[in-house]
């Protein structure tokens, strides 16, 4: 439909046959009929998508129209911005024909690339097949991310190919089996600092090599007797309370009063 035709139509032959194109807009636009959004416009009326008029110059003003008026069809180039919605009029931009509008197409010219909903950095890579959907220059698809050679499955971190994987550390905590006090438990210790894998810390360990030893917390002379029942634990040669009830260096069987440490 042309300009001219298309004013017939919508504002009557009389109007159209009296006034040049020019004061057709002028008188448009003088009655406020010109729009942005439909809240510019009367009750009862629209704002028309972008031009009305498929022939029209493409800085042309949106009008102010009766629903009725406008085409069900949108200008080449562009789509419904809701089908379901019949009472929206609106042509959105689609410059490559796939349905998606631009503001929701990851390249309005390209009808190949996916929509952003389903590829969020638009790479070419659907989300579900990225391996990070939120940088672009990422692209490898999932199944093996770093390039390790490790299936994604078998991997303790699939975007790092420094990472160790399952086959070799059960927890992927970063310590090898052989090197893991408990490969099955990520927060256990391992043999460098636990030698003996008691949990307890060397450092800290009467015995690193005995898992059954006390530790220096409890037995602060490591002699094997615990702090509470050590006649002095900070000297291991002392005895222990139970052989020496008075803890004067004299056992009870040769003690002639080991409840007083006077007496020998």
């Amino acid at each position: 439909m042309s300009f001219r035709s298309a004013a017939v139509f919508l504002f009557g032959a009389a109007t159209a046959s009296s006034c040049s194109l020019s004061v057709l807009d002028d008188e448009l636009l003088s009655r406020k009929w010109a729009c942005s959004t439909d809240v510019d416009c009367p009750a009862g009326q629209r704002c028309s998508a972008r031009s009305i008029f498929a022939d029209g110059p493409a800085d042309e003003a949106r009008l102010c129209v009766a629903p009725e008026t406008l085409s069900s069809t949108c200008p080449a180039g562009t789509v419904r911005e809701d089908d379901n919605d019949p009472t929206n009029y609106h042509c959105v931009d689609d410059r490559d024909g796939d349905g998606v509008v631009e503001p929701l197409d990851c390249n309005d010219a390209d009808a190949g690339l996916l929509r952003r909903s389903e590829d969020g950095d638009c790479d070419g890579v659907a989300t579900a097949d990225d391996c990070d959907d939120e940088d672009l220059t990422v692209t490898t698809r999932r199944g093996d991310c770093d390039g390790d050679g490790i299936n994604l499955a078998e991997d303790c971190n699939d975007l790092s190919a420094e990472s160790t994987y399952r086959l070799v550390d059960a927890d992927c905590d970063g310590v090898l089996t052989a090197d893991d006090c408990d490969d099955n438990r990520n927060t256990s210790t391992v043999r460098a600092f636990d030698a003996d894998c008691d949990g307890v810390l060397t450092a800290a360990d009467c015995n690193d090599a005995d898992s059954t030893s006390t530790t220096r917390a409890s037995d602060g002379d490591c002699d094997g007797v615990l702090t509470a029942a050590d006649c002095n634990d900070a000297d291991s040669t002392l005895t222990a309370r139970a052989s020496d009830g008075d803890c004067d260096g004299v056992l009870t069987a040769a003690d002639c009063n080991d409840a007083d440490s006077a007496s020998t």
